[in-house]
């Protein structure tokens, strides 16, 4: 976001990253998810599967990465950054994820049912807005 005498824009970006593995597990893609990020170059990116924790993957994987999936993926550039949890099982969690360049003032996780066994999870910030000046 860039604030000069031209009007500010806000480039927001949504990605559902399927827990940063390729298709059936086999292997971690998560510095390649870092770099499209980086591409992006969005000012706030919500993302959806991303598993901040997952035991039985990192053991599986020997080029998983040591730090979570949302460390790794933040360091692209984005200061501030949340996280809400959406399923917990033995071994990990995964949820949503905000990454962004403009402070997050707080944020909600919240769960809406879509059918008696399955639900579906929205994680919402509240951001800080750079004040600029009206030409």
């Amino acid at each position: 976001m860039e604030i000069s005498g031209k009007p500010a824009r806000l480039r927001v970006a949504t990605y559902n990253i399927h827990k940063g593995v390729t298709a059936f597990g086999r292997r971690s893609r998560v510095a390649e998810l870092r770099l499209a990020l980086h591409r992006i170059d969005a000012d706030v990116i919500f993302l959806q599967e991303v598993q901040d924790r997952n035991e039985r993957l990192a053991r599986r994987l020997d080029t998983s990465p040591q730090a979570s999936q949302l460390d790794m993926l933040s360091s692209s550039g984005y200061a501030h950054r949340a996280y809400g949890v959406n399923a917990v099982y033995p071994h990990g969690h995964h949820g949503n994820a905000i990454l962004s360049r403009l402070p997050i003032g707080h944020f909600a996780n919240t769960t809406s049912p879509i059918t008696p066994w399955r639900t579906a999870a929205c994680c919402t910030p509240w951001c800080s807005m750079p004040r600029f000046s009206r030409a």
